[in-house]
């Protein structure tokens, strides 16, 4: 009787806390200027992933603020692609090592639309690499 408690104590434990998306994993926040847009969980679906820029103003900034479970931080040697839907990079932005607060990797919004302008059609995707990672996580596909 005693170990069938304890087994199904265990169970409950597990169904309880075995699934959070917060515990133990890498996650990210995307801000529009200084808006929370996304806040995703690399276990997240990628079908989730995506960013809504349909009413973005050319000269505002997205900001892509990764942070890493292992070192409860931001990564080194860290650049995030703008890819097609073939995975044919378009254009890479490389960020220094951050010291101090972390504030994020900030992209103009401008460059986002030129590059959807110029590949009408295609589904364009932001890719985060750094060195923490084995490959590359996808970030969001983006919605113009």
């Amino acid at each position: 009787m005693k170990k069938l408690t304890v087994m199904i104590a265990a169970i409950l434990a597990f169904a309880a806390f075995g699934f959070t998306p917060k515990y133990g994993l890498d996650r990210y926040e995307v801000f529009l200027n200084q808006e929370l847009i996304a806040k995703i969980w690399v276990n997240q679906p990628d079908k989730e992933r995506v960013l809504q820029l349909g009413k973005a103003k050319p000269a505002d900034h997205l900001r892509v603020k990764y942070i890493h479970c292992n070192n409860n931080g931001a990564g080194t040697g860290r650049s995030i692609s703008l890819q097609d839907q073939n995975g044919n990079v378009l254009k890479t932005w490389t960020f220094a090592n951050p010291s101090g607060s972390y504030a994020g990797m900030p992209i103009v919004v401008s460059e986002l639309q030129k590059m959807e302008q110029s590949h009408p059609g295609d589904k364009l995707v932001l890719y985060y690499h750094s060195k923490e990672l084995l490959k590359a996580e996808l970030l969001a596909r983006l919605n113009f």
